[in-house]
């Protein structure tokens, strides 16, 4: 191969013709590699699951079928595009990030980028995770920038089921451990009461008389009683995290229900010396689990009067309007902070008070309220909680939506 030059000049006052031939062979056998070259990358890019760009002076010299693809913009739109097009794309959280990697790279801070993770919008709006591979080339005797793109959105959606299982493995084991040492605790001590109190009695004379041994009696019910509580709330929260808890519908005096558990109650509430002030101004009956309805009331009641120093007091108030029904249990007492409100209705969500001076029954697995609440939901309805901090009383809200399939009202 040869290329030649030709021009008219004057030699010797005459007119004359100057020819010049340069031999261009390794030139074009370069040209062909390179012509070579580029098909086969285009070859190559065109069959790749990778969106692959080229960038030159900040113009887009050429995108493969891929990137097109990824990006929802056909190639004859992005070629249009200049390096900053791209940045209208990029999520607002990302494109700083973006662009002082960009300028960073300018700088010669470093020449290949990898593994760098970040949103882009499609053009169809759509919001996608990708990530990006880039590094400098030589292209047509000048500086360029070659990059791989990715579209990575099932795998963040597959990292972040991963994250949530993670977490909830991890909550899980801290329950199990939870539970191992609140449950020890909790048989450990009516135990030691049977325990203690059966040690007595078998060491005691037969002859003894019945005043002599009926404390120790009371004191080996007592125990028993707990462990019967607590063995029951682990089976009704097994019951409920397997879906095996049903409620068994009967029309009843929701007046009588609540006169009921506070005459249980109400034991232990001259025991603390509190005095309980029922106001109960409307008369509802409605369908509902009595027992379990009970337990509710039973828990929430027995927990005020827990939670309620000497000499405190307890209100209980029936509410009614137009679509729902409201029974309100207020006390006196030590009340909860913000945190506490956002752990009693968890699983062994127990408030911790040992050692804190309140004088208070520090008794209970934690598992009362996280059943309480499963109940009232499967009745329809939510219990609420209200307090304005430590030591300023807490009012529990038990509300019952009326249902026309199961509310009925007396004549």
């Amino acid at each position: 191969w040869i290329d030649v030059y030709a021009r008219s000049i004057i030699y010797q006052n005459h007119p004359a013709g100057m020819n010049i031939s340069i031999d261009i062979t390794e030139r074009k056998k370069t040209e062909q590699k390179l012509r070579e070259s580029e098909e086969k990358f285009r070859t190559i890019t065109e069959q790749s699951f990778i969106g692959v760009v080229l960038e030159q002076g900040f113009n887009i010299k050429y995108v493969n079928h891929q990137f097109s693809t990824i990006l929802g913009y056909n190639s004859e739109e992005l070629l249009n595009w200049k390096l900053p097009d791209f940045y209208e794309i990029i999520h607002p959280d990302d494109v700083d990030r973006f662009k002082k990697l960009i300028n960073d790279k300018g700088k010669g801070m470093f020449d290949k980028i990898t593994n760098f993770q970040f949103r882009l919008f499609k053009k169809t709006g759509e919001l996608i995770w990708v990530e990006l591979f880039s590094r400098k080339i030589m292209y047509k005797d000048g500086s360029a920038n070659l990059a791989f793109l990715m579209d990575i959105t099932n795998l963040k959606e597959v990292e972040d089921v991963i994250r949530k299982e993670n977490k909830k493995l991890l909550e899980l084991d801290n329950l199990r451990k939870e539970l191992i040492t609140r449950i020890s605790h909790e048989l450990r001590t009516p135990l030691t009461s049977i325990y203690g109190a059966s040690q007595i009695l078998l060491q005691s004379n037969k002859k003894d008389v019945i005043e002599n041994i009926w404390p120790y009696l009371e004191i080996s019910y007592r125990g028993s009683v707990r462990l019967k509580e607590l063995i029951d709330n682990l089976l009704d929260a097994s019951r409920l995290d397997n879906k095996k808890f049903e409620l068994r519908y009967s029309n009843e005096n929701l007046n009588s229900l609540i006169n009921d558990c506070i005459k249980e109650l109400q034991y232990l509430a001259d025991n603390r010396q509190l005095i309980i002030n029922v106001d109960l101004p409307v008369n509802v009956s409605l369908k509902l689990d009595k027992l379990r309805f009970e337990q509710v009331l039973i828990n929430i009641l027995s927990n005020a009067i827990k939670n309620t120093p000497p000499h405190g007091q307890i209100f209980v108030v029936l509410n009614e309007t137009q679509d729902q029904i409201e029974v309100v249990i207020k006390d006196t007492g030590v009340g909860l902070t913000d945190e506490e409100k956002t752990k009693i209705f968890q699983k062994f969500g127990k408030i911790e008070r040992y050692g804190m001076d309140l004088d208070v029954d520090i008794e209970g697995a934690g598992l009362g309220l996280y059943i309480s609440k499963e109940i009232v939901k499967l009745h329809g309805g939510e219990i609420l909680v209200e307090s304005e901090g430590r030591n300023k009383g807490c009012t529990f809200i038990v509300r019952l939506y009326k249902l026309l399939d199961k509310l009925e009202k007396p004549d």
